[in-house]
């Protein structure tokens, strides 16, 4: 019979050939049409096997849940973005919940399932709410409880950014509730450590940074000013381009949805040209000669600043919270902040109707 640490380690084993195979395989299909509709069909049976690898990883915990292995199962399973939204995340969750929120060793899953917690209307959301929501009032580890206080602030922050989108009537009342949950954060468990990876920032920091967000970036408010290199490596500023309408764009050539808007963002240069209108970049690419690269090969005839060679984590998108590529403002000829991650043709219509509203202001 074979043990059940053996299990774990061979369900693991399989899992990462069979992830390895899919990127590899990924990599060599070409970008046409039947590249894509091969994509589709390996990604299709590389998600259906990942799913039977975790389901059978709660199943192996769920026959001794209190033991190393059960315990470890639970948290391969919670600690794989997109494992918990699979069908094995709920009842790992749940599991979880009922074995191990007042363990203090639970800080790992609680960093991931956290961060990671999907959109209110998947079916796993309430069972990880249930977890974070035991974990922050039963579990005497401040490190772990550290865990759940910033996820909860993350859930709030989650309600506001809906409320914002939508304009809805409750979306200061909800703003401050989010900011009041960060607060609490940098209050109580500033120093605590972050558990997701090694090296990186304490809650405080963590914390800090998206209460700044809550605080300067909101539709309605002035949007903080930015000075850096372009591409070219020529200074400038975010504030040159006042009195214009602005549509702000955090880019990569990484970034797969960055570049797929770009054939909308030329045609929408291309219609505002004789407009009061600007398109900026933040260039995302931790190598200057890539994102040139991209620029050329895509004709993106606007300026971009560069973020330096951290990428994604430079000093730019540090400032403005950006933690999803791409992330887009569109700021009003005064440099205030309008609209927020619109695309497609609610982009067109948010600049159009500025642009309009700039208009009737002028004498």
């Amino acid at each position: 019979m074979v043990q059940p640490t053996n299990r774990l380690a061979a369900i693991q084993r399989e899992y990462a050939d069979v992830e390895s195979a899919y990127y590899k395989t990924n990599e060599t299909l070409p970008d046409t049409a039947d590249g894509r509709k091969k994509w589709e069909e390996i990604w299709k049976e590389f998600d259906k096997k990942q799913s039977d690898l975790f389901s059978g990883a709660v199943e192996l915990a769920k026959l001794d849940p209190k033991s190393n292995t059960g315990f470890a199962a639970l948290e391969w399973v919670l600690t794989i973005p997109r494992a918990y939204q699979l069908p094995a995340g709920k009842p790992a969750m749940e599991l979880a919940t009922q074995f191990y929120s007042a363990d203090p060793k639970v800080g790992k899953i609680i960093a991931w399932v956290g961060y990671l917690t999907p959109d209110a209307e998947a079916d796993s959301y309430p069972a990880a709410t249930n977890l974070i929501q035991n974990v922050a009032e039963n579990n005497p580890d401040r490190t772990a409880r550290g865990q759940a206080m910033i996820a909860l602030a993350w859930q709030a922050k989650r309600k506001f950014r809906e409320a914002e989108y939508k304009k809805t009537s409750d979306v200061d009342s909800l703003a401050i509730a989010a900011e009041k949950a960060f607060d609490l954060v940098m209050k109580d468990y500033a120093d605590c450590p972050r558990l997701m990876k090694a090296g990186q920032r304490s809650l405080g920091k963590e914390a800090e940074q998206e209460s700044f967000e809550l605080r300067n970036l909101r539709i309605g408010m002035m949007a903080p000013d930015i000075e850096a290199k372009d591409l070219d490596g020529t200074s400038f500023k975010l504030s040159d381009y006042r009195e214009r309408v602005t549509v702000l764009v955090f880019w990569a050539s990484w970034c797969g949805p960055c570049m797929a808007m770009v054939p909308d963002e030329r045609r929408l240069v291309d219609l505002m040209k004789n407009q009061s209108f600007v398109l900026i970049g933040v260039n995302g690419d931790p190598s200057l000669n890539d994102a040139k690269r991209a620029v050329a090969k895509e004709s993106m005839g606007w300026r971009s600043f560069w973020n330096g060679t951290d990428g994604p984590t430079g000093p730019i998108s540090h400032a403005w919270n950006v933690r999803s590529w791409p992330t887009i403002y569109v700021l009003d000829g005064k440099g205030v902040i309008r609209e927020k991650n619109v695309w497609g043709e609610e982009l067109d219509k948010a600049v159009d109707l500025l642009i309009k509203e700039q208009a009737a202001e002028k004498p």
